[in-house]
């Protein structure tokens, strides 16, 4: 992964959150972190306030330098600062050699509400706290702004300065995963955007489908870039909050008069910037609006990167059954960057992490491997094993889409693996229940039902459901019993005469497309399962349509 320095310097005022960023930038770079002013306490075994009481700032000032001039051949780490370690021209140059200083900017006033009652911060103990913190910003704005960025943090989680620090600092590492379908994959691909327009020859005007959280989180830097590359083709953003309930027709008859109200033409665009949801209902316009126009995704949940964005499925939910309404239209470009993931919840980011499961243990046996060796790593959303996975998962998933795009062979049908009683999981909850858990509870029952019928050992069975458990993902069957099943499973596409194709692993890297009887195969094995109270799954249903 390439970057714009070899190292990261996080500079701004007491409060601003320099080692809370630091931390989470360094855990996600894989890099060290370094706190100048731990540093200078852990070299004197005294607390900085000691230190200031009893030698006063000077002394202070130049233990901070001599700490400063220790870390110039530092690389590979990210340091923040002491409040005022900038100020001196001497630190600010050393530490901007071979780095990025970042300027972490808030208001006096929001300073002072963080800083209020704290007691370990020498220069705020005399005097009022606001008065104190204005008069060191107006004696330390200059040096601060001297950094090479700032980024403003107020009214903005951890999460989102992070992820804007990391969108100006980690330069374009794309991967062209498939350039046929036009994948692209890795940290900073969306800057592939603009000339991907233009090679497809997309005219004004476009129509930017924004995820609402993703614009809460990413609207600092995103709509200044957005401005920038896209002024000449007159973009529409629209900024739409999605949920399973709002998939519909009425969503997509919504979104063609948008486009219709825009006029725009076959050769304009409608780009897809969130999760799966949104990339759904965009494609599906985009395919259906005057019999196609140009499709460009952003896929921005682990979810919709690895598997709702890849593969060129659309759709709308239909009388209480997912995607029933759709089509097979592969977008213009995919691109699948990671720094999006940096703001996924935790809940969002294990959901999506099923489906990079299903994909490693339909693939190899080594896929599965590397997420068992790097499990850590990818959980703390490291960009380097994260982008990794994502990449495996999806290069898998292509190989098997265009053998058969349209399903038409039955090889694509093996991506359904624990879809079949996931989606009847989803449904049964109303969807209170994440897609990524429900198939994740899916696989594990697939693998039981294969070890019930010979086709794998348990040994594989316990394998998978010990992975899933490491992602802290659901493995036990819910309070959902065979009856509701049946209902929830009628409208499925693969059933025939009281039978279901299920995918059935064999081994990893090996799985077949097996029928099963409901009555004789599914039935007793459902009814065996019990229901253990760290599912956390209610009984109670509700419809898809229900508000």
């Amino acid at each position: 992964m390439k970057t714009a320095a070899d190292r990261l310097i996080l500079t701004g005022m007491m409060g601003s959150g320099k080692t809370t960023i630091g931390r989470w930038l360094a855990r996600t770079l894989g890099w060290v972190f370094i706190d100048i002013d731990r540093e200078i306490e852990r070299q004197t075994g005294k607390s900085i306030s000691q230190l200031f009481a009893e030698k006063g700032e000077a002394f202070f000032r130049e233990l901070e330098k001599e700490v400063v001039r220790r870390l110039e051949g530092k690389t590979g780490c990210v340091i923040a600062t002491g409040g005022g370690t900038v100020a001196d021209p001497y630190n600010r140059r050393l530490l901007a050699r071979n780095g990025r200083l970042v300027y972490l900017k808030a208001s006096a006033e929001s300073l002072a509400k963080r800083l209020k009652d704290t007691s370990d911060r020498p220069l705020l103990q005399a005097g009022d706290v606001l008065e104190t913190i204005r008069r060191l910003l107006d004696e330390r704005e200059a040096a601060y702004s001297a950094a090479h960025w700032t980024v403003t943090v107020d009214g903005k989680p951890p999460a989102g300065t992070v992820q804007e620090i990391l969108w100006r600092f980690v330069e374009n590492g794309v991967q062209v995963l498939d350039s046929s379908l036009g994948v692209f994959a890795g940290p900073g691909s969306l800057r592939n955007l603009p000339q991907l327009l233009r090679e497809r020859r997309v005219t004004a005007p476009v129509l930017f489908l924004v995820d609402e959280r993703v614009w809460k989180f990413s609207q600092a830097w995103l709509s200044e870039w957005l401005e920038k590359e896209f002024s000449g083709c007159s973009p529409e953003i629209v900024v739409w909050r999605p949920s399973e309930r709002k998939k519909t027709l009425a969503t997509a008859h919504w979104l063609w008069g948008k486009l219709h109200e825009l006029r725009l033409e076959r050769s304009g665009a409608v780009v897809a910037v969130g999760g799966g949801v949104v990339t759904d209902v965009a494609g599906f316009t985009a395919s259906t609006y005057k019999r196609g126009v140009r499709l460009f995704l952003v896929p921005t949940t682990l979810l919709a990167q690895v598997d709702a964005a890849v593969g060129g499925k659309t759709g709308v939910n239909f009388g209480g059954a997912k995607n029933m309404i759709g089509t097979f239209y592969p977008a213009d470009a995919v691109l699948l960057d990671p720094l999006f993931l940096l703001t996924l919840p935790g809940r969002e980011f294990r959901a999506g992490m099923a489906e990079v499961i299903k994909a490693a243990v339909l693939d190899s046996s080594a896929a599965v491997a590397f997420l068992q060796r790097e499990s850590r790593a990818i959980r703390q959303r490291r960009l380097t094993e994260l982008t990794r996975a994502i990449q495996q998962a999806v290069t898998f998933k292509l190989q098997v889409v265009k053998e058969d795009l349209q399903e038409r062979s039955g090889k694509r049908m093996l991506l359904n693996f624990g879809h079949t009683l996931g989606h009847a999981i989803e449904a049964h909850f109303g969807y209170r229940i994440k897609h990524g858990e429900a198939v994740s509870i899916g696989m594990v029952a697939a693998a039981n039902l294969a070890v019930q019928k010979g086709l794998c050992s348990p040994a594989l069975a316990a394998s998978l459901e010990a992975l899933l458990r490491r992602f802290r993902l659901p493995v036990q069957w819910p309070d959902l019993p065979f009856t509701a099943v049946v209902e929830r499973l009628q409208h499925d596409k693969k059933r025939r005469q009281g039978k279901i194709r299920f995918v059935l692993p064999e081994d990893f890297g090996a799985a077949r497309i097996a029928e099963v009887d409901l009555e004789v195969d599914l039935r007793p094995f459902l009814e065996q399962k019990k229901t253990p109270e760290s599912t956390g799954l209610s009984s109670q249903r509700s419809s898809l349509t229900s508000r």
